[in-house]
This record gives C-alpha cells, structure tokens and sequence, in this order.
C-alpha cells in the first residue's frame, strides 16, 4: 500500500536537535540492549542501567516538549497527569488498599508515555545501523541461550520444561518471549522500510518463531497473529467483507464466550486459571467504594492472592492489563491508558497502528507491554522504526538531507 507523507513535518519538531537525538538514541538503545542481555547474567547491573535509562528517559522527554510540543504529545503528557491523580486517594488519602508507596514502580508507569514522546518525536534521526546490529545480534544471542541454557520449568507444578530464559529472570520465559516477539515486528519493519535484505529477515522471523513455539508462548503467538492480521486489514479495507470483519468478528467471539461460559463446566479453571482469576478481581472491582472504583486501591494493589493461582507464594496480578489497570488505578488510570494509545494512533501510521492493536488485544489475556518496564523502551523503539517504514526511505543518519516527499 502506498502512502504520501510529508516528511518536513514528520521532522519539524526536532529539527534543531536532530544531532542530539540521534546520539541520544545511540546511547539509550545501547543500554536497552546491555540492560536486556545481562539481565540474568550480570544482576549487579540491572539498578545502575535502569537508572540510565530513567534519566535519559525523563531528560529527554522534557526537552522534546519544549522545543516543539503537539498535540499526541499533549495526549501522553494527559495520561501521565491521570496517572499521578489516581495515584492521589490511594497513597495519600489514606484510600488505599496496600501498605505503603512503591516509588519506583510508580515511576516505571510513569516512564512509558514519556519516553514514547521522545523517540517518536523524530524518526529520521534513528541510529538505523545500530538498530539493525542489535537487530540481528539479539535475535541470534536469544535463539543461542533459549537452545544451550537449562530449561525453565512451568506449570501449576512447575513440571512442564520450556527453553531457557533469556532475560527477565532465570525461573520465567515470559520476559524472553515477549522480547523475541518486539524483535520480530522490529526485523519485520526493518524490511519493510528496506533497510533489511528480505532473505535475512525472513531467516530471523522464522528463527523467533522456532523460539516462539519452545517458550509455549501463545499469548505472544496471539501478538503476531494480530499484527499481520491487522497489516491485512488495512491493506484490503476497501473490500466490504474485510472493512466489516474486525466488529463481525468481535461479535462472534463475544457470543461463542458467553454460551461457552454458560454451558460449560469448571469454567474458572479454563485458560491456566485466568478466568477464575478475571472474576475474582471483577467482583473485588464491583464491591469498591467509589473512591477505590475510580481511582484504585494504589500501586501494587493487584498482585493479590487469587484462590485459583494459589500455588504460588506471593500475590501474581490478573494476567490481563486492563484489569490490573483498574485494581492499581481504577476507571482513571484505565481513561489514562485510553489517552495515551490516542496520542501514540493519531502519531504513528499503518504499520505502527499495527502493532497498537496487536498490544490491545494481547493485553486482553497476559500481562501485557503495559507492564513490562524491562521492555518498554524496545515498544517505543518498533512504533518509531514503523514510522520509517512507512516513510521507506534509504539509510538515514543525521548528516544526511530527509529524503524527498
């Protein structure tokens, strides 16, 4: 599909910092990646790198609203700004329903929205030679510890072996899996803007396949699925049958759960217990004062014991973003999630918008990329090259003219 973009004003924002954003970004990507791949092995560096990142995070973004603020930006600044005021009854009202004020993991929900203003704010000034190595060396590094490590063991009883970890932890693929699936979307737009030869990048996608299915990783597996479904789309949307597909669709899928929930038996234990688990917290939800409704029961509130997941040693969250959204934050953190997507709908373009609705509807059934701050900066990363893929120009760095409309 072709698309006519100006790309003056793709860059109008940071067309006086080009030169800092890029190194900028060098630098960031850089700590992502050793932040990523010695995880597990070096644990000593996860605080020090992590806080790299925090800085460069909040610095950066401060100076891209400055120079030249627009309205998606304006959108996640609103949805930060909705986050800090739900975050107000919980922990400083005395409305809570957790002890205490976890800092640090209100600051990593607060990190998202803001770093999506600063690496979306200029495409053309991505490192794209650096992208493309990390591209390439984190998919190979990932493939070769998921096949040689020790496998990791899943499962009510942890009996079940998948491969090995690879980041996010040595005892859960999750982290793993979920990053194998950012870098194949990223390897993915990386050829569809031409800077990846289509044989290698087809190598690499079917590698992070191969992995995929080794990790059991289904809810990553709805995650591609839902992005080239939704490519599909919006390349054939013209077509009746496939504009009308997407409610048609919901709607049979709504009908077949109910009559499926209504008829069939230990429903609660379907899915790895997440159903029992979406319930649970529902009727939590509903019994709340309205304080807690609107607002939450506070950072953390959701990682609570579940009667289904009791096998565990410590509270897990819902396995679904959404409600974990409305346990810590209630209707205005989920009002600040609706937010920030807006701004980043109305800034990235077919391809980005892909991997947006891939997001929502793995968020359905996991804990999902709104709460993964190991890889967010890697989610902001693949909206961004999907803005130069579908710009699909020829190798950009900063010393080079834009290329032509």
């Amino acid at each position: 599909m072709s698309t006519t973009i100006n790309t003056e004003s793709i860059d109008q924002s940071a067309v006086a910092t080009r030169g800092l954003l890029y190194a900028a970004l060098c630098v960031a990507i850089t700590i992502q990646y050793l932040y990523l791949f010695s995880y597990n092995s070096v644990p000593a560096l996860r605080l020090p790198l992590a806080g790299a990142l925090t800085v460069l995070h909040l610095a950066l973004a401060a100076l891209m609203i400055m120079v030249r603020p627009a309205p998606w930006s304006f959108a996640l600044i609103l949805s930060v700004g909705l986050f800090i005021l739900a975050m107000i009854p919980a922990h400083f009202m005395g409305y809570g329903e957790v002890p205490g004020f976890d800092a640090s993991s209100a600051l990593r929900i607060l990190i998202l929205p803001l770093m999506m203003i600063w690496v979306l704010s200029c495409p053309l000034a991505l490192p794209v030679r650096l992208i493309w190595l990390f591209s390439v060396v984190g998919v190979l590094l990932c493939a070769y510890v998921a096949f040689t490590g020790p496998p990791v063991y899943m499962g009510y009883n942890y009996t079940d072996p998948r491969l090995a970890a690879f980041t996010g932890g040595d005892d859960t693929i999750h982290p793993s899996a979920k990053y194998l699936v950012l870098q194949l979307v990223l390897i993915d737009l990386l050829r569809r803007g031409r800077l990846m030869s289509p044989p290698l990048a087809h190598g690499l996608v079917a590698l992070c396949l191969v992995v995929l299915l080794g990790y059991a990783g289904r809810n990553q597996l709805v995650f591609v699925v839902s992005y080239y479904l939704a490519l599909v789309y919006f390349r054939w949307n013209r077509i009746t049958l496939i504009r009308w597909s997407p409610p048609l669709l919901a709607c049979l899928f709504l009908t077949a759960s109910l009559i499926a929930l209504q008829l069939g038996s230990d429903v609660a234990s379907w899915g790895s217990g997440r159903i029992g688990v979406w319930q649970y917290r529902i009727v939590l939800i509903w019994n709340r004062d309205i304080v807690p409704f609107l607002f939450g029961g506070g950072v953390n509130a959701d990682f609570i014991w579940t009667p289904e997941w009791s096998f565990a040693d410590e509270g897990m969250s819902a396995h679904n973003d959404y409600l974990h959204i409305i346990m810590d934050h209630g209707i205005v953190g989920l009002i600040a999630i609706a937010t920030m997507i807006a701004g980043l709908w109305s800034r990235v373009f077919v391809e980005g918008r892909a991997v947006l609705i891939a997001m929502l509807i793995n968020s359905f059934f996991s804990n999902g990329f709104f709460q993964s701050p190991l890889l967010a900066m890697l989610l902001a990363l693949v909206l961004s090259v999907s803005m130069l893929a579908t710009l699909n120009p020829v190798v950009v760095e900063p010393s080079h003219p834009a290329p032509p409309d």
